[in-house]
C-alpha cells in the first residue's frame, strides 16, 4: 500500500480536531443500491476506535478513499485491524486503523436524503452490519470445513455461496432504502 501524503494526513488531523464534517461524491458502486455513482455523503473525521458494527465509514486504500460497512474488528500486534465490506461486493478485507478517515453520517442521493444519525437508520445499520458479520463468519467457517472435507473440487460452489448470500443481503438493503424514501 503506498504512503498517504503528509498534508493530507495532516489535513485530516486538523479536521479531526475541528469536529467538521466533509462532503465527497461517489464514483464507485460498491454501496449499491444504499449508496449510488453521484451520490454525495457527509464525512464526520472519526478514529476507528468510534466505528460500531453497521457502520459506514470512509477509509484510504491504495491512495484513494473508499467507503464500505464496517463489520468487526481485531487487534493484532497491538494494532486494530477493521474488517469492512462493501454492501455491493462478494468479499471482504481487512484495513488497518490507521486509515480510517471517518464515518458516514449523511447520504444525499437524487431526490432523498438518508440522514443515518436518525430513525430509522441507527437500527438498520447495526442489524445489517450484524447480518454481515454472521454471514461473513458462516461462509469463513463452512468454505473451511468444504474445503477440508472436498478439497479444491467444490470451490465453484463456495463462489456461488458467496455470490447468493451477497444478493440475499442486497435485497435486505434495496427493502431498507426503498421503506425511508
Amino acid at each position: 500500500m503506498k504512503k498517504i501524503p503528509t498534508y493530507i494526513t495532516a489535513a485530516f488531523e486538523i479536521w479531526k480536531d475541528a469536529d467538521r464534517t466533509v462532503d465527497l461524491e461517489v464514483n464507485g458502486n460498491s454501496m449499491n443500491p444504499l449508496i449510488k455513482i453521484g451520490d454525495r455523503i457527509s464525512i464526520r473525521i472519526v478514529r476507528a476506535d468510534q466505528l460500531r458494527t453497521g457502520d459506514i465509514f470512509v477509509f484510504w486504500k491504495d491512495r484513494n478513499t473508499v467507503v464500505h460497512r464496517f463489520i468487526k474488528k481485531r487487534k493484532k500486534n497491538g494494532i486494530w485491524r477493521l474488517c469492512e465490506k462493501g454492501d455491493n461486493c462478494a468479499g471482504w478485507t481487512w484495513i488497518n486503523e490507521k486509515d480510517v478517515l471517518g464515518k458516514v453520517e449523511v447520504i444525499h442521493g437524487f431526490g432523498y436524503t438518508f440522514n443515518l444519525l436518525q430513525q430509522p437508520w441507527v437500527c438498520i445499520n447495526p442489524f445489517l452490519g450484524l447480518l454481515m458479520l454472521i454471514w461473513t463468519e458462516l461462509y469463513g467457517k463452512a468454505s473451511t470445513l468444504i474445503l477440508f472435507i472436498f478439497g479444491d473440487r467444490l470451490k465453484p460452489v463456495l463462489y456461488r455461496l458467496r455470490y447468493k448470500l451477497g444478493n440475499v443481503v442486497n435485497r435486505v438493503f434495496s427493502i431498507a432504502k426503498a421503506m425511508c424514501k
